[in-house]
């Protein structure tokens, strides 16, 4: 019976034709009455392979990339069945074609190679299925039905909702409730997130959420993967001490080589559209699977992974005047040239949030606030030269050479006040000598605090300075980077300039004895 031509509706009849041909067809195929090719290659070889391969992207969307986890779990839970049923029965037909092809006669080349073929395939999919299915069967079941078995991310907002902290894995759904906390609290300023990554896509999701307004980006532990993505919404970017990010280069469980290549190649691309720096995702494709690459310090800041300040010093202040001390202080830990100032000399940090919270709360700009922080090292930088060792000195006396050369550029008022320690004109110098002071702090903070006491330098001691550096050297050394000696004092740059550099050419013995009269004092204290 044909369609009738005004509505165009097949009639019954044919429609139970259509799946009597197809019941006709599946029952050949079962008992191996179709043709050897069509029956091995296509209803074996290709549908398998076809099924297998679909079933396998869809694993890498759920496990490596976290997308489409509750549909995409309920297909892979129907799809493996599915595919084993039509495995045996594309494989039992094409096993008795082959056998029907020996019985005629044919070459038993191919009939033999097909059947070893169908056995191969066999094992090789029973093998995945118990490999890579069961295990995680129990986990496709729960996301299918809606809860994710990794676990979720622990959101609160703080007392002032100023800070969002985010702690644990990142799990389906998060976005959606971390979308809602955000949309009671827009003044958050601040993430701080620690965190051993999780879903990518759902990682990927809050990081669109944040990057809505500017925000800083804090670790204060752990930000493994997927973590990291959401470390790179930041506005500024900051590792608490003690934090590290770290990066897996996640195996796709499946025995299939390209497969594997396939999930790798999608997860780099699925970070690099993420945000992150292609020569990170490059490091963590050459990374053994079962091992982690941590960034030191030098490739956070050269990849862009953290932000790194202008200044060694410089901290990301609080955004509103009324900020409290504990806001600065935290501000100053995520600082590690401050975190090691605190270590050697504890209560630094607490002395620098309260001198620059004094001072944004009276209007003083960003500058000003920050160099109110920076005058606590001053002092400090004196009681490190007292206990440095002579290497140490030699080296501070080259960089107050550069900073002076740098200062009288800038001015006789700015030479004078470098040498009487202003934490200002520091401040208005090239920031590679801002850099290489903070190294040199650091080696000095390194060394184990001085035992011993000041040694005055004897009559023949200062007798052989004043020979090679001229008579008054005793004294100006005595008075030079001394800005807490009373009296009076030199000013001239020049004089200073030349002093160090006759210093810097003397024979290693006397230029550490002038190290030592420049930072311990003269025969005459």
């Amino acid at each position: 019976m044909n369609a009738t031509p005004a509505t165009g509706i097949t009639p019954p009849a044919r429609s139970a034709s259509s799946r009597t041909r197809l019941g006709r067809y599946l029952a050949a195929q079962w008992r191996g009455e179709l043709p050897f090719p069509l029956s091995f290659w296509l209803n074996w070889a290709v549908l398998t392979t076809l099924i297998a391969t679909a079933l396998g992207l869809e694993t890498i969307r759920i496990d490596m990339l976290g997308q489409d986890l509750r549909w995409g779990s309920l297909t892979v839970l129907i799809g493996w069945p599915a595919m084993m049923a039509l495995a045996a029965w594309g494989a039992v037909g094409a096993w008795r074609s082959a056998s029907a092809r020996q019985a005629l006669g044919a070459a038993p080349l191919w009939p033999w190679a097909a059947k070893i073929g169908i056995v191969l395939g066999l094992v090789f999919m029973l093998a995945s299925a118990v490999a890579h299915l069961v295990p995680k069967a129990g986990g496709y079941a729960q996301l299918a039905w809606g809860s994710d078995p990794l676990g979720h991310l622990d959101a609160a907002l703080s007392p002032g909702g100023r800070r969002l902290q985010l702690k644990g894995i990142v799990g389906m759904g998060d976005a959606d409730r971390i979308d809602s906390l955000l949309r009671g609290a827009s003044n958050v300023t601040l993430v701080e997130i620690d965190s051993p990554g999780g879903r990518l896509a759902e990682a990927r999701r809050i990081a669109q959420l944040l990057r809505t307004q500017p925000r800083h980006i804090r670790v204060t532990g752990a930000c493994d993967d997927a973590c990291a993505v959401i470390l790179m919404s930041g506005h500024r970017r900051q590792l608490a001490h003690g934090a590290q990010v770290g990066f897996h280069r996640t195996p796709h469980a499946s025995f299939n080589p390209l497969m594997k290549w396939v999930a790798d190649r999608q997860q780099q691309d699925a970070y690099v559209q993420s945000g992150l720096p292609e020569a990170v995702v490059a490091r963590m494709a050459r990374t053994a699977s079962a091992m982690a690459w941590h960034p030191d310090p030098g490739d956070l800041a050269a990849t862009g992974l953290v932000t790194t300040p202008d200044r060694p010093f410089e901290i990301d202040l609080p955004s509103t005047r009324d900020a409290a001390v504990a806001d600065y202080i935290d501000a100053l830990r995520t600082n590690p040239a401050w975190h090691a100032i605190e270590r050697r000399f504890p209560g630094s940090i607490a002395s620098a949030a309260e001198h620059m919270q004094a001072a944004q709360a009276q209007g003083a700009d960003e500058a000003s606030t920050q160099i109110e922080g920076q005058r606590t090292v001053e002092p400090l930088m004196q009681t490190l030269l007292l206990g440095a060792s002579p290497e140490l000195r030699i080296q501070f006396i080259e960089l107050l050479s550069q900073q002076l050369d740098a200062a009288r550029a800038l001015g006789p008022d700015a030479c004078r006040d470098l040498l009487a320690g202003d934490t200002a004109t520091r401040a208005a110098l090239p920031a590679a000598l801002a850099w290489r002071e903070s190294t040199w702090l650091t080696d000095a903070m390194a060394e184990p605090p001085r035992t011993t006491e000041r040694r005055r330098p004897t009559a023949l001691e200062s007798e052989v300075v004043r020979r090679s550096l001229g008579d008054q050297a005793p004294m100006l050394l005595a008075r030079l980077r001394q800005p807490t000696r009373s009296g009076p004092r030199d000013t001239s740059c020049d004089k200073s300039a030349a002093l160090i550099a006759a210093v810097l050419k003397l024979p290693v013995a006397e230029r550490r004895l002038a190290a030592r009269l420049g930072f311990e004092g003269d025969a005459s204290r």
